[in-house]
């Protein structure tokens, strides 16, 4: 149903296609014009570090086409600033409602930071190097995650056994996230997460908060 409602000839609809066409002439252009200026001169140094990877990409000598390179950029655009800024707003009031946490964390960054005299961490040192940092993140997306339900799909096969049900082909079938995230009825917060390892170093049997 909704995917005729946004066919339809209704105002709404309509404004909402004609954005959309006018969005991607504007993205066409300014890939066309980014390809253009990467064979006319050295963008090495240059800003644009997605278009350039997503321009460079290949397969076998097969590149990317500039529609494809355009939707690519809607991809990590949507997936990367609205993800990120939502879950970093429930972590933020997380913390903010276990004032005891956030201590915690900041001890352990100070820490981490006192240690290496100020100097900037390397990426494998952020990744690996805060455990219970790491556990109030994963705990947080796991109450709270960014993307509340998969997208659809279809069963391709029909009498698919999924738990009780018995699913019939072109079934369309999601994931509803926090469902599958909750391990806990309660849902006191890190107490998964802080159980199953007590802080011994050994972050890998945390929780996916997906």
């Amino acid at each position: 149903m909704l995917t005729l409602y946004f066919k339809s000839p209704l105002p709404g609809p309509t404004k909402l296609r004609n954005d959309i066409d006018e969005l991607h002439a504007i993205s066409s252009e300014i890939v066309k014009k980014f390809r253009k200026d990467m064979k006319e001169k050295d963008v090495e140094e240059e800003g644009g570090a997605l278009l350039k990877a997503l321009c460079r990409a290949s397969d076998e000598g097969d590149t990317l086409t500039d529609e494809e390179v355009v939707h690519n950029v809607y991809a990590f655009a949507g997936a990367g600033i609205d993800t990120t800024s939502t879950g970093l707003t429930h972590l933020m009031i997380t913390l903010a409602e276990r004032p005891e946490i956030q201590e915690k964390m900041a001890e352990e960054i100070l820490a981490a930071s006192n240690e290496r005299d100020g100097k900037d961490l390397t990426i494998d040192e952020s990744l690996a190097g805060f455990p219970y940092t790491s556990a109030v993140i994963k705990e947080s997306l796991r109450l709270f995650p960014p993307v509340g339900a998969l997208p659809f799909r279809h069963c391709t096969v029909s009498n698919v056994k999924l738990g009780p049900a018995t699913l019939a082909k072109n079934t369309p079938i999601s994931a509803w996230i926090p469902t599958t995230g909750d391990e806990q009825a309660d849902t006191d917060f890190l107490t998964v997460e802080i159980k199953r390892s007590e802080f011994t170093g050994d972050t890998k049997h945390f929780c996916s908060p997906f």
